[in-house]
């Protein structure tokens, strides 16, 4: 160490005692992190001015990325805008082939199939109305007593006027989605209003599986 060198040093003992730093505080949190540790913050500054002198592809682009004014807080403010954007564009798609699906069209104006909104009860179940390929009409409701499994009630009147409520349990996953609907249905494939599109277009093709029998209406 130069004669120089030592004056330098000394001058900067007595301006960090400004600060409350003294040789035995540095020693005592040499291996410390964070912020507040003086010996940690001077060395993350001198290996930036390292990869400043000496930079890499990844800072010279952080560079001019600072140079232009842009901040992490506004290019993560600016990925999560472009994702709303992919979102909403995808979303369309998906009404417009729901919109225009000839077997959808089919279950609302041939079946009656429509969504009942604002139920007078259980109103976090989904409530759905349809009338069978034999005329009868049926409300129906969907809910999630426990992930993965779905819990349905169809209700119909028979022939001598008395209400028939059949309930049964599956699991979320124990119908297909049909060839005839729109494909991107697929994603929303465990969600309760498809699951009932599913399961209405089951009873009114006469399409419903064995063990769902009980669901069919009959008077």
């Amino acid at each position: 160490m130069t004669d120089d060198d030592k004056l330098k040093l000394s001058q900067w003992q007595t301006t960090m005692a400004l600060f409350n730093i003294t040789v035995d505080s540095i020693e005592e949190c040499h291996w410390d992190d964070g912020n507040d540790n003086f010996y940690s913050v001077l060395d993350d500054l001198e290996s930036m001015d390292q990869r400043r002198a000496n930079p890499n592809n990844a800072m010279r682009a952080a560079l001019i990325t600072q140079e232009m004014g842009v901040t992490t807080g506004m290019i993560n403010q600016y990925i999560d805008h472009l994702n709303e954007l992919e979102a909403a564009a995808e979303e369309l798609k998906i009404k417009q082939e729901i919109e225009s699906n000839s077997a959808l069209k089919k279950l609302s104006k041939k079946y009656n199939y429509r969504v009942i909104e604002n139920p007078a009860r259980y109103e976090k179940h989904h409530h759905f109305a349809f009338t069978t390929a034999d005329g009868i009409p049926v409300t129906a409701r969907m809910f999630h007593p426990k992930w993965g499994v779905v819990r349905i009630w169809f209700e119909w009147v028979n022939a001598a006027g008395k209400k028939v409520r059949i309930r049964k349990d599956t699991r979320t996953n124990s119908f297909s989605l049909p060839k005839s609907f729109p494909q991107s249905l697929a994603i929303w494939h465990g969600e309760l209003g498809t699951m009932s599109l599913i399961l209405t277009h089951l009873v009114v093709t006469n399409k419903l599986p064995s063990q769902f029998i009980s669901l069919k209406p009959v008077l």
